[in-house]
């Protein structure tokens, strides 16, 4: 009995050394000097990425951020170059609209509006917007058209606003 005893161990002790001896992805190489990489090396740098190359949505829901965070200059500035890469942007003439109103300017508020709802016929959101401006300006009886063309769009979320 003994005699197994002591077999067992010396088979455990080698099943164990023989684990722990491939563990070299975990603990450094010292042969070497160096620990060895078990994972790749990724390189983030975009230093050379200019606005021109970040996509219009990418570049709208910067806008949006910066525009919620209360750095109109920014937001402008985001939603210029997303109106730059796609010209038919209603929502970039949206955001524009909304730092044209912040800033007071009410004539360059409305012209984007109007040019959202211009460029996005169907949409419950831009023609409520460009209503409101209406409605907010002197022009309600000409808002109300644009109320009635926002209710047509099923998929406008908030028509009770």
């Amino acid at each position: 009995m003994r005699q197994r005893d002591v077999v067992l161990g010396a088979l455990l002790l080698a099943t164990v050394g023989s684990a722990c001896s491939r563990l070299t992805f975990v603990r450094p190489d010292a042969s070497r000097g160096r620990s060895e990489q078990v994972a790749p090396v990724y390189d983030f740098r975009d230093e050379d990425r200019s606005a021109a190359k970040i996509s219009p949505r990418t570049q709208l829901l910067r806008a949006e951020q910066q525009l919620g965070t209360g750095d109109l200059a920014a937001a402008e500035a985001s939603a210029r170059a997303a109106l730059k890469a796609d010209p038919k942007s209603s929502s970039a003439h949206a955001v524009l609209a909304v730092v044209a109103s912040r800033r007071g300017d009410v004539a360059g508020a409305g012209s984007h509006h109007a040019r959202a709802a211009e460029l996005s016929p169907a949409s419950g959101a831009m023609l409520s917007n460009y209503g409101t401006w209406l409605c907010d300006n002197g022009r309600a009886a000409e808002s109300i058209a644009w109320f009635d063309k926002a209710l047509e769009d099923r998929a406008y979320t908030s028509p009770a606003s």
